[in-house]
């Protein structure tokens, strides 16, 4: 049997994270489609708070001895309820994630696709079509130092110093990504 005073700090607990919960909703730190798990395992517990014969008559009916104990099996059971949704829900972002991951590698693929296009249209590599002409703007990834070499002059040019440098990947702006995501739509 649950003790009135049990079942008044039952009810203040239940309060207390009633309000928790809303202040994590309203400070947009808890999304409302897993706020509303933790408010279906709140509800439970109230109902179990205001009601405490319901919990009685679980008891007697699933053969506890004590109220209290049902009451704790009650809560292991919304604890493994929320357990399973909450890793249903990272399995499903992890897979999100993955996804995300591999579209942006085909997009700097094709991006790096484009400056190469771009930089044999500019020196000429490609008849009839200029960077220009394309709208792309060619980029060196090299560094001024890596360019020059020691002697001041374009290494690559003259025969000294033909190995370049490995290039630094260039650092993709939100608009380069945004336009070739722009891109990809059309032709879809």
């Amino acid at each position: 049997m649950i003790t009135g005073r049990f079942q008044f700090f039952a009810i203040a607990a239940v309060i207390l994270f009633f309000v928790l919960l809303f202040w994590l909703l309203k400070k947009n730190r808890l999304s409302l489609r897993y706020t509303l798990l933790w408010m279906l395992s709140g509800v439970i517990m109230l109902i179990l708070a205001v009601f405490p014969r319901l919990l009685d008559s679980f008891a007697r009916m699933i053969g506890i001895y004590s109220s209290v104990n049902a009451l704790f099996a009650v809560i292991l059971f919304c604890g493994l309820m929320l357990m399973i949704s909450f890793t249903v829900i990272v399995s499903r972002e992890k897979q999100e994630i993955v996804r995300a991951v591999q579209k942006i590698a085909v997009l700097e693929k094709r991006l790096q696709d484009l400056e190469e296009k771009a930089a044999k249209a500019q020196t000429g590599g490609e008849a009839g079509m200029s960077g220009e002409t394309a709208g792309i703007k060619p980029t060196d990834r090299r560094t001024e130092s890596e360019r020059t070499g020691s002697s001041g002059t374009e290494t690559g040019t003259s025969g000294v110093g033909t190995e370049s440098a490995p290039k630094k990947p260039k650092k993709i702006t939100r608009e380069e990504i945004e336009r070739v995501l722009g891109e990809g739509r059309m032709k879809s």
